[in-house]
């Protein structure tokens, strides 16, 4: 019995340690990291529209971002994927890779920073081999505007999203 008793404590503790963290709903690392890379910040935001959500997980290190995104209206197929882009001053310019009704989708995203506010621009798009492009980005309509939540509140649309990504990415190959 002495002997197994430090084999098991060992083997209790070695579980407890190897368990992965939670994720935090909203991260903002602002300490400089190893080799000069910039602070990371992740924030959530959400659109709602009676039962209809839109939710956005958006990562942003330095002027580099990226992102998951879900629309999932009510009753209906949504849209779910990933976006990559730069930030520039307040504003996000990004490509969104997302799923909708089993086709897959790239289009150009837009956003601006306010405050606790995400503001998504929408206007006329062109395609230009296989990704929608918006025709005059000065004609945009900043009218789509998402809160500042907790990404707990959001996070299984969000995992969704990133398990549509995933998909996507099998499809691509890649």
């Amino acid at each position: 019995m002495k002997k197994t008793l430090p084999g098991l404590l060992f083997a209790a503790v070695l579980l407890v340690s190897c368990q992965n963290t939670p994720k935090q709903p909203e991260s903002e690392n602002t300490e400089p990291r190893s080799g000069g890379k910039p602070p990371t910040k992740t924030s959530c935001y959400e659109l709602r529209f009676g039962p209809d959500l839109t939710a956005i997980e958006l990562t942003v290190v330095g002027d580099e971002v990226s992102g998951f995104m879900a629309w999932e209206p009510d009753q209906k197929d949504g849209a779910r994927g990933m976006f990559k882009g730069q930030k520039v001053g307040d504003e996000i310019t990004a490509v969104f890779d997302y799923m909708i009704e089993g086709s897959i989708q790239s289009e150009e995203v837009l956003f601006k920073m306010e405050g606790d506010k995400l503001l998504q621009g929408r206007g006329e798009m062109d395609d230009k081999d296989g990704q929608l492009t918006f025709k005059d980005k000065s004609k945009l309509d900043w009218e789509e505007i998402f809160t500042l939540t907790d990404c707990a509140n959001i996070k299984e649309s969000i995992a969704r999203a990133v398990d549509m990504y995933g998909m996507i990415q099998k499809q691509k190959g890649n």
